[in-house]
């Protein structure tokens, strides 16, 4: 990580290395990743807001399946809600009108770098140009938000991570800025400023509820 001290030192030029690794890839991007959604997680990379990574077609997985830790790099292992929008969202979108536009799925999102031994030292410039550290998203069944949900249901999310029956991780869906909702207002804003748009069939782990070192 060394080599790269000063190389990244703002939010402008992070975001355009992201571009330009994307561009690299030649892969279709599906969706994002939303990180830094919690007070505790914006301490620890020394940040006032989330971002958010790129993320492709073949970083998206269905579940069941099993994953081996030979394709990855340096990963983490976190449980999330993975959110998938059934058409273009606005910024103009209420929080009423995300509840009828998204499905939602469980899923594990297992975060990967580029970089060795990267968490939780590299620097918040370094994690967005390595694409938020976005290594694969599996999600499971998914179901229409409206109908199942209301916006006060998703702030009350409750997650446990565990193995061989124990418990690593805890968390609940109110951490995620207040609602996870909110981290996708965010997104879709943020997306804009960089003249993007959040399109129909992107997928989103957007609410981050445990995280384990693997």
């Amino acid at each position: 990580m060394a080599d790269f001290d000063g190389k990244v030192e703002d939010y402008e030029t992070a975001y355009a290395v992201q571009d330009a690794f994307i561009a690299l890839r030649e892969e279709t991007v599906q969706g994002y990743k939303v990180s830094l959604t919690s007070e505790e997680t914006q301490r620890m990379f020394d940040s006032t807001e989330p971002f958010y990574g790129q993320e492709t077609t073949t970083q998206f997985l269905q579940g069941p399946l099993t994953l081996s830790l030979s394709e990855l790099l340096d990963p983490l292992i976190e449980i999330e809600l993975v959110f998938r929008a059934k058409e273009d969202l606005s910024v103009d979108d209420t929080l009423e009108d995300l509840l009828e536009k998204l499905t939602i799925a469980p899923g594990i999102e297992v975060p990967d770098s580029r970089f060795k031994e990267w968490f939780p030292t590299l620097n918040k410039y370094l994690v967005v140009s390595d694409c938020a550290v976005g290594g694969r998203v599996v999600f499971g069944q998914e179901q229409d938000v409206k109908g199942n949900f209301t916006v006060d249901d998703l702030a009350n999310i409750s997650g446990v991570l565990s193995k061989d029956g124990e418990v690593l991780k805890e968390g609940v869906s109110s951490e995620v800025l207040g609602n996870p909702l909110n981290s996708v207002t965010w997104l879709v804003k943020k997306l804009a400023s960089h003249g993007k748009t959040l399109k129909k069939a992107s997928r989103f782990p957007a609410v981050h509820l445990s995280c384990h070192q693997l």
